[in-house]
């Protein structure tokens, strides 16, 4: 169990550019005890040589040494025309000889601080440990995963033709990724960054983009078949672009594959990829959101979700939402109606969707308010991979 024990401790801040070979360090001996250099290491993390890694890590000090640290990194999303903003967390990390004194879960306080101060309504945080649930973060749901064996789609013409994507391609990517109604804004350096190492969150892949004529109609983000337990197995983490194509490309990866191998596609939400395996026979299983989310403000949320809720509730019902939180009780009421959700971990899966297993519960909705939980929510996030700390 933690307890808090700050004596003699120094923080949260971040490190002055001298004290950073010193944290970079701190990372290397926790993550990557094996590897002798931390820049080798972290190219299967690329996200950790943007410049703003070592400005979005809070450390603690202790005797002028770094010795425990958080990583911070922020995106915009937009979902159906609204924009929200997402922070992730990763990197955390304490040496051996300081561990069981609170310091990560001060540090971690002080990372939503500055995720609220920033206007971040979304944490995700790549992994599930107790520190994280014990601050609010949960798992969820809302994704669909598909599972296609060599030859069981058969590839629809006209079938784009896929070549593999290089530094050069990542403003197409950027552009491509632009049209999609569900979205992150992302730098162009995000996607050079993945192309020139050749990995995200610790796995090898890749950007396939897709072309029909030679005009780039989408693109693939997924992993390089790798094999275990004597199964190759291949993931399509993140895709854009016309599905119909999208569909003849992954068509084309699984047929790749040994008669052993499977491709996985995680699909978002009521994607049209979604309708069109269906179509095809195969059918999704509801998956979990890796790692944790968490909600900074809910109401805050809500409100940036106003334009997009005015699609489907009444005019009138719309102008006069209001919203509340106290505890764990949030609240939405107007003009004829009301809604009350009970729980954290509630309030998300009512937000996001539950993961497999659990189902919301203690949601209370009356009158027009009916509506925003059956028609609105919950509401489907972009794939994370590219972005994940």
């Amino acid at each position: 169990m933690e307890y808090l024990d700050l004596a003699g401790y120094e923080g949260p801040r971040t490190a002055e550019p001298q004290e950073w070979a010193a944290v970079a360090e701190l990372k290397r001996l926790v993550f990557f005890p094996k590897i002798a250099n931390y820049m080798d290491a972290v190219r299967t993390w690329p996200m950790a040589l943007q410049p703003e890694f070592e400005r979005g890590t809070f450390v603690m000090f202790h005797a002028g040494k770094p010795v425990s640290a958080i990583t911070m990194l922020e995106r915009d999303i937009v979902v159906h025309g609204v924009t929200l903003r997402m922070g992730f967390i990763g990197d955390v990390c304490t040496h051996p000889d300081h561990r069981n004194k609170g310091l990560a879960g001060t540090i971690l306080a002080a990372c939503f601080k500055r995720f609220h101060e920033n206007g971040v309504d979304i944490v995700y945080i790549s992994g599930g440990r107790g520190l994280y649930l014990r601050a609010g973060a949960n798992p969820a749901g809302g994704l669909a995963q598909f599972v296609l064996k060599p030859s069981v789609l058969a590839v629809r013409p006209p079938a784009p033709s896929l070549r593999v994507a290089t530094v050069n391609d990542a403003s197409l990517l950027a552009k491509l990724c632009a049209l999609e109604p569900v979205r992150f804004i992302r730098p162009r350096s995000d996607y050079e960054l993945i192309i020139q190492y050749g990995h995200c969150c610790g796995r090898p892949c890749e950007f396939i983009v897709l072309e029909g004529n030679g005009t780039p109609v989408g693109y693939l983000h997924t992993s390089r078949p790798a094999e275990k337990d004597g199964r190759v197995s291949q993931h399509v983490f993140e895709y854009g672009g016309d599905r119909a194509a999208v569909f003849s490309a992954i068509a084309q990866l699984a047929g790749q594959l040994p008669a052993n191998g499977d491709l996985r596609v995680d699909v978002h939400g009521a994607d049209g990829l979604g309708r069109l395996l269906g179509e095809a026979g195969l059918s999704g299983q509801p998956v979990r959101f890796g790692g944790t989310l968490k909600l900074l403000d809910s109401a805050r949320t809500m409100r940036k979700l106003k334009p997009y809720l005015a699609e489907h509730l009444p005019v009138e019902a719309v102008d006069s939402l209001e919203f509340a939180t106290g505890g764990e009780r949030y609240v939405v009421w107007c003009k004829g109606g009301s809604l009350r959700i009970d729980g954290e971990s509630n309030m998300l899966w009512t937000l996001l969707g539950a993961p497999p297993g659990q189902q919301v519960a203690n949601v209370h909705a009356a009158g027009a308010l009916r509506d925003l939980v059956t028609r609105c929510l919950p509401l489907p996030l972009p794939s994370i991979y590219v972005n994940v700390i």
